[in-house]
């Protein structure tokens, strides 16, 4: 806690270490002592500020503080010693102060000044006319009491606390007590005048009720009266109300245990604000007494109550499957009323009716007494805290200490906050510099390297010893690097259109599944030199795959996907297409390369960023496609994002509306009749290109085949178990994973009836294939008049 939040108080405030050194005081205990603060801290207490008399006295109580065997707000009285060498007096509160790992540190203290004592008048009543000062005297409640328990004499006051008249007091005895005074009490009233008749003098404070049921705490002293020759005539009752005081006291002790709170919470290391938060919280509940809470951020303007803290009590009695992290105020109950209202609440029975009572969600722990106040920051309110479920009401002292506890350390929350901003900013520049760094380095070895291979190979050139093939192979080289120093320089030029806005949507009709063809011949070539499957995945026919869109950014999405997929796979496939999901379009490649690891998952969409950003990493590039990427994605208002796992492959996902130009009855099947006119064939085939011509022949033969692929036997059989409707599969000899023989033969076992024509480009499996129960055999290359003939035999 700041200085400024404890040195308002006009209250003596110090922390002592277990060894008796001062490491805090407050500008009120400063002004006390008549020090300068300097020559305070670090100063052993009991040697420097305490009378010399009075240190063997206090030093043991300070042990026993820290040992324990004294419990927590113990109190004492002792004077301290100011610079001037002058004693005051004050009235101290004592809590331990302990670690996070409970080991006890030193104590925190609270002094409040006494006054001068009122004179005393009890040996006055005794040696002058007591009657008379009792009538007189307006300091203390007076009254005595002969041995018939007769009240022969009191003065106003005692009539006033007790609401009976004279004439009523006197003789009327221990009925001037209310019968709601407890039986026993009046009992015991009874034995101690008694025992003042022996010559006892007694003394002890009690809860009486009064007549109007007003709880009065009275300190009652007895003394004996007598009469020349030491015979005992009377009973002097020396009544003090001590109400005032208990109240003040408990007052002083809830206010002790709240100024404890906040040093403990000004000297917490929070990780972060929700830390913090937790942390206050967990104060906020013990201060009072209570045995839950949260807390919420409120927005004014928005009007929503978003959670920030919960007590670990609610975490294990809560059984709510789906809770909710914000309310939006006008769908809150009655604990919105603090904010609705701009002012505390407080409710002792929860189970009344009120106007708002919308109850509490099934699971939810139940609530019996509740309290909540708003923090307030300037005019707004800025934050609710609620505790609940005290064993006693909930009392005003209760709301105001929980309101001077939450809106004295409110600055310190948003100190928090500010640091945890300023920490990411701080980490954001670094990251920035960083990757610009890298950026710098990158394009500085990028650019270089096609340029030394097309200055170096030119200067090759112009040598008069090249032979015509190392010259056609030269000239390939210089081509080659052309290409790719063009390539970075688009993409530098392209990021600076986008980042001053100089790229608009150009929208034309787009037939995906063309586009998808188009991208495969592309790709195909670097597929295979990297002995890499390259698949398509189309879910629309030709004409429902027609939309509106910008072509061009589109085919560069995936042009920057399919090559990043390429370039970190090694083994496996990689597999690109769309499919349709709720109005939504979305482009998708899929490979099972190297991942990328949880936390670069975002950072690897900004401007120059890589997972890898060293020189050493195995594959080039700047970091711009999926900057870019992410770019076209906004303005398709869509976005992009990514599921990976490292080691594990990744699948890059844009989605953006569909916006679809034809809409076919094939694409919304409703009725079995329309089911009925589709044929379903499953192509089995590893190749893409083999698949794509497949599936050519069927859209010559009729717009009625709906195709499905598989890339191997394997997951045509995982197929055919989900899939049994299948009118007709294609199935390929030479795959990975599961050949065609063996998966033509498990497919038979479980759908005999469904016709398989096999291919191969190896005659000799002819026999194999008819032996596993294949329904015609075709050889590669497919003849197409052959291939329909064969379909129309079998359909």
């Amino acid at each position: 806690m700041e200085q400024s939040t404890l040195d308002n108080l006009n209250v003596f405030v110090i922390s002592i270490n277990k060894n008796g050194i001062v490491e805090y005081i407050n500008a009120f205990g400063v002004r006390i002592l008549g020090y300068d603060i300097d020559e305070i801290i670090g100063k052993n207490w009991f040697e420097n500020f305490l009378p010399p008399e009075l240190r063997d006295e206090i030093l043991p109580v300070s042990k026993l503080i820290l040992s324990g065997e004294i419990t927590m707000s113990s109190c004492y009285q002792n004077s301290v010693l100011t610079k001037d060498g002058e004693k005051v007096n004050l009235f101290w509160k004592n809590s331990i102060l302990k670690d996070d790992f409970g080991n006890t540190v030193g104590h925190f203290s609270t002094g409040e000044l006494i006054k001068d004592d009122d004179i005393r008048i009890k040996e006055d009543l005794i040696a002058f006319n007591f009657l008379h000062l009792i009538s007189k005297s307006d300091s203390w409640m007076l009254a005595a009491i002969n041995k018939d328990f007769e009240f022969i004499n009191c003065n106003s006051d005692f009539k006033k606390t007790f609401e009976c008249h004279l004439k009523t007091t006197l003789g009327s005895g221990l009925a001037v007590f209310s019968d709601n005074t407890d039986i026993k009490v009046k009992q015991e009233l009874s034995a101690y005048i008694n025992s003042c008749f022996d010559g006892k003098h007694l003394n002890k404070i009690y809860e009486i009720k009064c007549d109007k049921g007003e709880t009065k705490y009275l300190s009652l002293e007895f003394f004996p009266l007598k009469e020349t020759g030491s015979k005992i005539f009377a009973v002097l009752i020396i009544a003090k109300d001590e109400t005032e005081q208990r109240i003040n006291e408990y007052n002083l002790k809830i206010s002790n245990r709240r100024l404890e709170a906040l040093y403990k919470i000004s000297k917490y290391k929070a990780k972060n604000q929700h830390d913090l938060l937790d942390y206050v919280l967990t104060h906020a509940i013990s201060l009072t007494d209570s045995k839950i809470g949260y807390i919420y951020f409120y927005d004014e303007d928005k009007k929503i109550l978003a959670i920030n803290s919960w007590s670990k009590k609610v975490h294990k009695d809560c059984r709510i499957i789906d809770v909710h992290t914000t309310f939006e105020l006008s769908k809150t109950g009655m604990w919105g009323d603090v904010v609705r209202d701009r002012k505390p609440l407080m409710v002792n029975d929860y189970s009344l009716e009120h106007p708002q009572a919308r109850g509490t969600v099934e699971g939810h722990v139940e609530l019996k007494k509740f309290l909540s106040i708003p923090v307030f920051k300037e005019d707004k309110i800025v934050a609710v805290i609620g505790v609940a479920n005290k064993d006693e009401d909930y009392h005003i002292a209760d709301q105001e200490q929980l309101d001077i506890l939450m809106n004295s350390l409110w600055h310190i929350v948003e100190k928090q906050a500010l640091y945890e901003e300023l920490k990411v900013a701080k980490e954001s520049a670094e990251n920035a510099n960083k990757l610009q760094t890298e950026f710098l380095q990158n394009m500085s070895h990028e650019i270089r390297t096609p340029l030394n291979g097309i200055t170096g190979f030119v200067s090759l050139l112009a040598g008069d010893n090249v032979s015509p093939e190392r010259r056609e192979q030269f000239q390939q080289i210089i081509q080659n690097s052309s290409n790719q120093l063009m390539l970075i320089i688009e993409d530098l030029l392209e990021i600076s259109r986008l980042e001053i806005e100089q790229v608009d949507l150009v929208e034309s009709e787009i037939n995906l599944n063309d586009l998808l063809v188009s991208l495969y011949t592309i790709f195909e070539a670097t597929a295979k030199q990297q002995n890499i499957p390259l698949y398509i995945k189309k879910t629309l026919s030709n004409k429902s795959s027609i939309i509106i869109s910008d072509i061009d950014m589109i085919e560069r999405i995936f042009k920057v996907l399919i090559g990043n997929a390429l370039k970190f796979t090694q083994q496996g496939y990689v597999e690109f297409g769309y499919r349709v999901e709720d109005k939504e379009l979305i482009l998708m490649v899929k490979d099972t390369g190297i991942g990328i690891v949880q936390d670069k998952q975002k950072i690897i969409f900004e401007r120059f960023a890589q997972e890898d950003g060293s020189l050493t990493r195995s594959v080039g590039g700047l970091g711009l496609g999926l900057a870019i990427a992410k770019e076209y994605a906004y303005l398709l208002k869509g976005k992009i994002c990514v599921e990976s796992e490292k080691g594990n492959g990744s699948t890059f996902m844009v989605k953006v509306p569909f916006r679809q130009l034809y809409i076919e009855s094939e694409n919304v099947i409703n009725n079995e009749t329309e089911m009925q006119a589709y044929k379903k064939v499953l192509i089995v085939d590893d190749v893409e290109t083999n698949y794509l011509y497949l599936e050519q022949i069927f859209l010559q033969i009729s717009d009625k085949f709906r195709l499905f692929h598989a890339k191997n036997g394997l997951e045509a059989v995982d197929f055919m178990k989900e899939n049994r409707d299948i009118d007709l599969i294609v199935m390929d000899i030479v795959m990975p994973v599961m050949d065609g023989i063996v998966a033509t033969k498990l497919i038979k076992e479980c759908c005999p009836e469904v016709p398989i024509i096999v291919q191969s480009a190896y005659t000799t499996e002819k026999a194999k294939a008819i032996e596993a129960g294949c329904d015609q055999f075709i050889a590669k290359p497919i003849e197409y008049d052959s291939f329909v003939k064969t379909i129309n035999k079998l359909m």
